[in-house]
């Protein structure tokens, strides 16, 4: 059961480092933030690089979000 919660954890923090990455770059060049939160879904999605091993979980998140 702790590799569920251990992979969850490890999926939301790859997200969370990656879009902060993403938006500090943009921001330093004037690119609005909605596109950073684009490109980080799009580079840690399963038509990206697949980063995301618990798409369930993510995806409930996205939803609600």
């Amino acid at each position: 059961m702790e590799g569920i919660y251990t992979s969850f954890f490890t999926d939301i923090v790859v997200i969370f480092l990656l879009s902060v990455f993403l938006l500090l770059a943009l921001y330093r060049i004037r690119i609005p933030s909605v596109v950073g939160f684009l490109l980080t879904g799009i580079i840690v999605g399963p038509s990206g690089f697949g980063l995301i091993h618990n798409m369930d979980s993510i995806e409930f998140f996205a939803e609600f979000g």
